[in-house]
């Protein structure tokens, strides 16, 4: 499926975007069932998601209870790399 919103978005602002922009996040698809957070894009990236990740709440109190008071400690136990398991996937 195309977003035509995110292509119209681009269109309008592509001046300010070539010119301002680190990066454009995407969230049409913020919420779709998933128990946990997931991010996709390229590496270099990596490191700004995984910090901007351990600075929100975690909202669930069953998972502050457990001990995971971040987003990011939830999604490291749901989705660790096998690669690199101190990161999740």
């Amino acid at each position: 499926m195309v977003n035509l919103l995110f292509f119209g978005y681009h269109q309008e602002n592509r001046k300010e975007l070539q010119s301002r922009a680190v990066a454009y996040l995407n969230v049409d698809l913020a919420v779709a069932g998933n128990y946990s957070f997931y991010c996709d894009g390229v590496y270099s990236m990596s490191n700004l998601v995984f910090n901007a990740a351990k600075l929100v709440v975690n909202p669930n109190a069953d998972e502050l209870a457990s001990g995971r008071r971040s987003v990011y400690d939830t999604w490291l136990k749901n989705f660790p790399s096998s690669r690199y398991p101190s990161c999740p996937v």
